[in-house]
């Protein structure tokens, strides 16, 4: 019997009992995500994968921390956001291609505090959507009072993108 059977899906666990790093490298089809609920940092770095899934963060609670650096992220096949995070915490994309994907970087910072997003030396080519009324390459907001969002995008790329405002707020 599994733990998430033997529990119905509720594992009786403490979750992250301290800040954690995760380091994956050269791994095809890498991703990560998860509902934080600890306060505790959570450091993700990943290096030369390729063809990754996602990196979807949701909850509130401590700092999330995601590198890439060397990687793709080349469809749709995992879910439509590729990066995704609501927490404070730095985000740092370098020399990343994003092909194919309708909402690549899609960031919406809920709580007091600092998000702070880097984007270098990256390419986003035929990324987009107009499917979508919150897609863009790369969409960035902070939605609750006392939250900042800090975004620097360097010697970055974009071919055959398309954004798409047609006002959704992501509550």
């Amino acid at each position: 019997t599994s733990a998430h059977s033997k529990y119905n899906g509720s594992c009786p666990c403490d979750g992250i009992t301290g800040d954690l790093t995760l380091k994956v490298s050269n791994l095809t089809g890498a991703g990560a995500w998860g509902q934080r609920t600890t306060t505790h940092t959570l450091n993700i770095v990943f290096e030369g994968c390729e063809s990754m899934g996602r990196i979807y963060l949701s909850g509130t609670s401590g700092d999330n921390n995601i590198t890439v650096t060397d990687c793709s992220f080349t469809s749709n096949t995992a879910g439509n956001c590729k990066v995704y995070s609501n927490a404070n915490g730095t985000i740092t994309l370098t020399n990343v291609d994003f092909s194919n994907v309708d909402i690549p970087v899609n960031l919406n910072h809920k709580v007091a505090g600092t998000q702070t997003v880097v984007i270098e030396n990256c390419s986003f080519d035929t990324c987009g959507s107009s499917a979508y009324d919150y897609s863009a390459p790369v969409r960035v907001l902070s939605s609750v009072v006392g939250a900042t969002s800090e975004l620097t995008v360097k010697n970055t790329t974009f071919t055959n993108t398309v954004a798409n405002s047609l006002g959704n707020d992501d509550d």
